[in-house]
């Protein structure tokens, strides 16, 4: 997925607007995501050279966050659940782990159990 100039810079604005919204630091965000203080730069930046699964993952967290903090999240006119089905053919996308613990999301498991 590759993206103009003019939707990485809404992209990016979007992403800052949720990373402020969230209430959490850079730090707290970069221990729960694993990531840097570059990478989280780079993800947040969209630089050229970023790993997309990465901003994905960073837009979920956000998302996440904003949610958990009572508020509601900046939309994203770029990374959409359309464009997320599109992403799911060229890359291997990870969820998003819960904000504030780094613990990724506990998914039930619909498995008989006799």
């Amino acid at each position: 997925m590759t993206l103009k100039p003019a939707e990485r810079q809404a992209t990016g604005e979007q992403l800052a607007a949720n990373f402020e919204r969230s209430g959490l630091s850079r730090e707290q965000v970069c221990e729960d995501l694993e990531f840097t203080e570059d990478e989280l730069d780079a993800s947040l930046e969209l630089r050229e050279m970023v790993d997309p699964v990465d901003v994905w993952v960073l837009r979920d967290y956000l998302e996440l966050a904003v949610r958990q903090a009572g508020a509601d999240p900046v939309e994203y006119t770029v990374l959409t659940e359309e464009a997320r089905t599109e992403a799911y053919k060229w890359y291997v996308l990870r969820d998003a782990p819960q904000p504030g613990t780094g613990a990724l999301p506990v998914v039930a498991d619909n498995a008989d159990i006799d």
